[in-house]
């Protein structure tokens, strides 16, 4: 009876020489290898959600995105557990093209259904689902018009009490403003960024910037304007109250007339004047003559008179005299 020993040593010997030599160390290296295979293979087929990836709306020409929150949905990555396990949402990058939208009932969203070849991810990894695979969009369409300038100051509280804003000149007047359609419409005017008038006492010219900051999805052309502000003396007005009212009687030849004049209203007015701040403080009652002129009538009568105020003050304006006219009497001399 043949051992298992003979049996094995023909077995060996139906081999072919190659597999005979280092047969055990290929046996082994066969185990090895298996085991590694289901190893490896166990690891490759593992899928996990990345949660909160931005998507990034690249938008057409003519079109613009209106909603500032981010656009965050979930990715699920497939790959090895080694590889997957370190990656976050910051690792994967998502491009979608809005060129494709689908308009909804409300014209300001539309639906956009994101591509996996959109997605790009980490070596090793490879996106199979977006969740959710439509997302809606608040899209708006871009216009341009002509819009109005407005010059905007600041620290007006510093500028000295002496001097006030005189005439203010924006140039260009108008720029071209593009922007979102629905925010358009309802724009009146553009805002210069703001000039100060700290410590101003002299008329200046200045290139300022629109201010963007405050129009933030909006474009100016140009986006500087020259504006040129005249400062002034600052404007106060005084009145003084019961000055009485002289008669200017005096021909154009000088001689004077044989008539005699009376007043039968009110011998006093109220005479309002204006002038900056330094000049009205100093004036008194006696810097002004209120008087009425009787040289042109050269007849007896009743008379409605207006009244003129005289000054030989510098830099003071009267602006109103109460009552404006009076009522004088004139009479001939030889009458009386």
């Amino acid at each position: 009876m043949k051992s298992g020993k003979d049996h094995g040593n023909r077995f060996l010997k139906k081999l072919p020489s190659f597999l005979r030599e280092n047969l055990g160390l290929k046996i082994a290296a066969f185990l090895l290898s298996m085991l590694l295979y289901w190893s490896i293979r166990a690891q490759i087929d593992s899928t996990t959600d990345i949660r909160n990836v931005t998507v990034n709306i690249k938008t057409p020409g003519n079109r613009i995105l209106m909603d500032d929150k981010p656009c965050l949905v979930t990715v699920s990555l497939k790959g090895s557990k080694t590889m997957i396990s370190k990656v976050s949402n910051a690792d994967i990058t998502i491009n979608a093209d809005a060129n494709d939208v689908i308009p909804t009932q409300d014209k300001k969203f539309y639906k956009l259904k994101l591509d996996l070849r959109w997605v790009q991810t980490p070596f090793g990894t490879r996106p199979v689902e977006i969740k959710p695979e439509t997302v809606t969009l608040a899209l708006d369409d871009i216009e341009n018009r002509m819009v109005k300038v407005e010059p905007i100051f600041a620290d007006r509280a510093k500028m000295p009490s002496e001097y006030t804003i005189g005439k203010v000149t924006v140039t260009p007047a108008e720029v071209r403003v593009e922007a979102p359609a629905s925010k358009l419409t309802a724009l009146k005017q553009i805002q210069t960024t703001p000039i100060s008038l700290s410590d101003i006492t002299h008329s200046f010219d200045c290139d300022q910037e629109l201010d963007q900051k405050n129009y933030p999805q909006f474009t100016f052309s140009p986006s500087k304007v020259l504006v040129q502000v005249e400062i002034l003396p600052s404007v106060q007005t005084r009145t003084f109250n019961a000055l009485p009212v002289r008669i200017l009687s005096a021909t154009a030849t000088g001689k004077k007339r044989t008539f005699s004049c009376e007043i039968v209203s009110a011998p006093t007015v109220d005479v309002t004047v204006s002038g900056s701040k330094n000049v009205i403080e100093t004036l008194r009652k006696e810097d002004f003559l209120p008087y009425v002129d009787i040289s042109k009538f050269d007849k007896a009568g009743l008379y409605e008179i207006d009244v003129k105020c005289a000054s030989e003050r510098d830099g003071v304006k009267t602006r109103k005299i109460y009552p404006s006219s009076i009522s004088v009497k004139l009479e001939k001399a030889s009458d009386r």
